[in-house]
C-alpha cells in the first residue's frame, strides 16, 4: 500500500517586502511533486483591501493606508496525492507606505540675493527627500536638483516678487511616490530708488521737497542727513521726503546730501542712495549802502555788487520830499540825475532786491545818498556905492550851511586895480582915476558840501570918483583989510565946497 507524503512549503515564509499600491507576486513551492496550494487572507488593519482567498500566487495590489510598514499574513494550505497538510504556513509581507511631503508647500518668501533654506519633512520614517528647479525668467540661476535642503542664493533681477518652484520627490524604503510635491518660494526683488538722485537746485531758507520712487510697489524710504559745513541745519534723519528748511550761510551753493535706503516686503537695500541738493544762497549786496554824497542835477552812479556769482540787482525808489523826480524803479546801477529844489542835504533812499540762481533774497537793502544843493548867493548883488580910495567890504552869504565863496574882478577901465580874485570879502581899496563913477563887478562862484554853483554871481559896486579943485590954487594978492573973494570950482558938478583956515602969524 503507498503511503502519500504530507506536503510542506518549502519557498521562503518572508518574501521581499512591497510597496503600497503594488501587486505582490508570491510562488508557493514544495518537494511534494504535484502539490497544490490554497490561501487565505484576512482583512488587515491599514492595509485598504478587503479579505482574500485563492491559490497559488496572490498577485495581489496591496495598498497601505498608514505611514509606516504593515505585514500582511497570507496562510498558506498545502495538498498532495489526495492528502492535505493539517498543518498551514504563515506567509508575510510587509508594505511599505508611499511616503509623503508633510512640511509646508508654501515656504515663506526670500529676499532676494540671500538663501533658500528649506528643511522638507515626512511622517514616513526615514524618508529621502530630491528635488529639481527649473530655470525662472526673472531669476538669474540656472537650473538646479539636489536632495534635502536646497539652501541656494536665489537673485531676483526685476522689481516684482517672482515664485520659484521645487518640484520634491519623496521615497522610503525602496518605495518612492510617484506623485512629486510643488514647493512654492516667492523671491523679492531688492528695492531700488528710481526717482532721480539729483533733484533740482532749491533756495536757502526753502523747504526741500523730494518724493521718493521705486519701481518696486510698496517701497518704503528712510534717510539720513549729516551736518555739512555752510549749513545752519544740524544732522536728521526721517522717512520719505525731508520737508526739511535748509539755511545757506555762505555766499556760494551748498550741496546737501540725503542718505537713502531702501525697503519693501520685508527686503531692505544694502546699497544706499545719495540724493545731493544744491542749497543756493541769500544773495546780499557788498557794496557800501551809504555811497557817497552827490551834488544837485548830477547823475547818481552806483554799481551795485554781491558776493554771490551771477547776482543780479533790482531797485525801487519812491517820491521824496525836496526832490523833483517821480518815483522809480529799473535794474543795476540807477544813473539818475537827481534834483534838490531845497537849500538843505536831502537823503533818497534806493531799495535793492538781489537774486542769483533764481533765488530772489526776501531782505531787502536800502542804498542811501545824499544829494546836496546847489548853493545860492543869498545876499544882495547891489552894494552901496562907494568913494574912489576907499575899501569895498562885502560879506557874502548863502542860504546853504557851510557854503564858501571865490570872486574873481577884471580889470576895469578908470580903475587902477588890477585884475584880482580871492574869498569871501574882497576888502580892495579901489581907485577910480576918472572924473566919473565906474561900476567895478566882482563875479563869485558859490560851493557847498563839494558842489559849485555853475552859475556865477555879478556882484556890482560904484566907485565914485574923488572930485577936483579946478579954480587956481594962486588967486591974486590982495590988500590988507580987504576981503578975500574966491570962487572955488571942480570937475564933478555940481559939488559943494567947505573950507577951514588955521591962525597965521601976522593976521589977526
Amino acid at each position: 500500500m503507498a503511503v502519500n507524503p504530507t506536503p510542506i512549503l518549502n519557498s521562503t515564509l518572508t518574501p521581499p517586502a512591497i510597496c503600497s499600491n503594488t501587486a505582490f507576486t508570491y510562488t508557493p513551492t514544495s518537494a511534494t511533486i504535484g502539490a497544490a496550494f490554497g490561501w487565505t487572507r484576512a482583512v488587515v488593519p491599514g492595509i485598504s483591501q478587503s479579505a482574500g482567498s485563492g491559490s497559488g500566487n496572490p498577485l495581489e495590489v496591496l495598498t497601505n493606508t498608514t505611514i509606516a510598514p504593515v505585514n500582511v499574513t497570507y496562510i498558506y494550505t498545502l495538498s498532495a496525492n489526495g492528502c492535505t497538510n493539517p498543518t498551514t504556513f504563515s506567509v508575510v509581507v510587509k508594505v511599505n507606505p508611499i511616503p509623503t511631503l508633510n512640511s509646508s508647500l508654501t515656504a515663506p518668501a526670500i529676499c532676494s540675493g540671500t538663501s533658500f533654506s528649506y528643511a522638507p519633512t515626512s511622517a514616513t520614517v526615514g524618508s529621502s527627500f530630491s528635488w529639481t528647479r527649473a530655470a525662472v525668467i526673472g531669476i538669474s540661476n540656472i537650473s538646479g536638483s539636489g536632495t534635502g535642503n536646497p539652501n541656494e542664493t536665489l537673485s531676483n533681477t526685476t522689481q516684482t516678487s517672482i515664485n520659484v518652484t521645487y518640484i520634491y520627490t519623496v521615497s522610503a524604503d525602496g518605495c518612492t511616490n510617484p506623485t512629486t510635491f510643488n514647493v512654492v518660494v516667492a523671491v523679492n526683488p531688492t528695492p531700488t530708488l528710481s526717482s532721480s538722485i539729483t533733484p533740482p537746485a532749491i533756495c536757502s531758507g526753502t523747504p526741500f521737497t523730494y518724493a521718493p520712487t521705486s519701481a518696486t510697489g510698496g517701497a518704503t524710504f528712510a534717510w539720513s542727513r549729516a551736518m555739512v559745513a555752510g549749513i545752519t541745519n544740524i544732522n536728521a534723519s526721517g522717512v520719505g521726503s525731508p520737508g526739511e528748511i535748509l539755511i545757506n550761510t555762505t555766499v556760494a551753493p551748498v550741496n546737501v546730501t540725503y542718505i537713502y535706503t531702501v525697503s519693501a516686503n520685508g527686503c531692505a537695500n544694502i546699497t544706499t542712495y545719495n540724493v545731493i541738493v544744491a542749497v543756493n544762497p541769500a544773495a546780499g549786496i557788498s557794496s557800501t549802502l551809504t555811497p557817497p554824497a552827490i551834488c544837485n542835477g548830477t547823475a547818481f552812479n552806483y554799481t551795485p555788487t554781491s558776493a554771490t556769482a551771477g547776482a543780479s540787482f533790482s531797485w525801487t525808489r519812491a517820491i521824496v520830499a525836496g526832490i523833483s523826480n517821480g518815483a522809480g524803479s529799473g535794474i543795476g546801477n540807477p544813473m539818475e540825475v537827481l534834483t534838490n529844489t531845497t537849500g538843505s542835504l536831502v537823503n533818497v533812499t534806493y531799495v535793492y532786491s538781489v537774486s542769483a540762481n533764481g533765488c530772489t533774497n526776501p531782505n531787502t537793502y536800502s542804498v542811501t545818498v545824499t544829494v546836496n544843493p546847489t548853493p545860492t548867493l543869498s545876499s544882495s548883488l547891489t552894494t552901496p556905492d562907494i568913494c574912489s580910495g576907499t575899501s569895498f567890504s562885502y560879506v557874502p552869504t548863502s542860504a546853504v550851511g557851510g557854503a564858501t565863496f571865490s570872486w574873481t574882478r577884471a580889470t576895469v577901465a578908470g580903475i587902477s586895480n588890477v585884475a584880482g580874485s580871492g574869498a569871501g570879502n574882497p576888502n580892495e581899496v579901489l581907485n577910480n582915476t576918472t572924473g566919473a563913477a565906474v561900476d567895478v563887478t566882482y563875479v563869485y562862484t558859490v560851493s557847498a558840501n563839494l558842489c559849485t554853483n555853475p552859475s556865477p554871481y555879478n556882484v556890482v559896486v560904484k566907485v565914485n570918483f574923488a572930485p577936483k579943485l579946478t579954480s587956481t590954487l594962486t588967486p591974486n594978492a590982495m590988500c590988507s583989510g580987504n576981503g578975500f573973494s574966491y570962487t572955488p570950482t571942480t570937475n564933478t558938478p555940481p559939488a559943494t565946497f567947505a573950507w577951514t583956515r588955521a591962525v597965521v602969524a601976522g593976521h589977526k
